[in-house]
């Protein structure tokens, strides 16, 4: 499932969707004292504060739109991707601008129109790579309205809010809850996280979230894939103007799948410059990239 940049990335993205649903939409069973007894902000148990999430959360996983513009920095193992990426009606597009800190060179700039014209030429090829993005985000919105005793909340001793953010938050932490027997394989994945939430309460929206793997997390007793323990992810989302959205997706964590080899995952993406675009088909959005000229100088963050 790591075969490839962009299948990487689609799956960071789905982990961190699905860890982000499943850990914010578990009901809490403990709660502490408030932090400050003084602030309005903890006259809600953690309990509430995490019903609003699971309210709030769903249509980022679920609805795109309206459609946004924006660039996205990939750094994995293997060096650094920078992409202009274009919401559209059947998903997202996006073209190479730069690779490792350089402008792409002639003959990698070719490569990437003739990638761009294919999918032009052939849309099957399109909506074959994208045919799971709904399935998967359905699934993830799913696991909202089954696990309401998976995880235990408590509010944070640390209530620093993340950084980058004006209005107020406040801070749960959160640990699974050991009397959940998890239905399906999908859900075993709450019995090896634990970690921190961030939480706009102003909005009701998921600032930022931290997972650690404190246990290895085995799908079908690891025959199907495991994800070993020390690994960690950490996720954040940003007000865009249209709409909240990803802006950052940090990875480590070593993953075996189908009984193969374990491969090490080490990324960080990060999303900038949002735009709102008019509503599209995805060829309407690969004709935009193709009529913009590379820029002669990387555009790097």
């Amino acid at each position: 499932m790591l075969f490839k940049t962009q299948h990487r990335v689609a799956i960071g993205r789905r982990m961190a969707v699905a860890l982000l649903m499943l850990t914010t939409a578990a009901a809490a069973t403990a709660q502490t004292t408030p932090p400050d007894q003084g602030s309005t902000l903890y006259d809600r148990s953690p309990l509430q504060w995490i019903q609003r999430v699971s309210e709030t959360e769903p249509p980022i996983i679920l609805q795109n739109s309206p459609h946004i513009r924006f660039h996205e920095l990939y750094q994995g193992n293997k060096g650094n991707e920078l992409r202009d990426v274009i919401e559209s009606k059947d998903g997202s597009v996006a073209r190479l601008l730069a690779k490792n800190g350089r402008p792409l060179t002639a003959d990698e700039n070719a490569a990437e129109r003739t990638r761009l014209q294919h999918l032009l030429d052939y849309p099957n090829d399109y909506y074959k790579h994208h045919k799971d993005d709904g399935s998967d985000n359905h699934r993830a919105v799913q696991m909202i309205y089954e696990m309401p005793q998976a995880m235990i909340y408590t509010y944070a001793a640390d209530q620093t809010p993340a950084s980058g953010h004006v209005t107020p938050q406040v801070v749960i932490d959160y640990h699974p809850n050991p009397a959940y027997h998890p239905p399906d394989m999908q859900s075993q994945a709450l019995q090896g996280i634990s970690g921190r939430i961030w939480v706009d309460a102003v909005s009701g929206r998921i600032v930022r979230m931290h997972a650690d793997v404190h246990k290895d997390i085995d799908f079908g007793w690891g025959l199907v894939a495991r994800i070993y323990h020390g690994g960690s992810l950490d996720f954040e989302q940003t007000d865009a103007g249209p709409r909240w959205v990803f802006s950052r997706l940090d990875e480590q964590f070593n993953v075996r799948a189908f009984l193969f080899r374990t491969v090490r995952v080490n990324t960080h993406i990060q999303s900038s410059g949002y735009k709102p675009v008019e509503p599209m088909r995805f060829q309407d959005a690969i004709r935009l990239l193709l009529d913009e000229t590379i820029p002669a100088q990387c555009p790097c963050h």
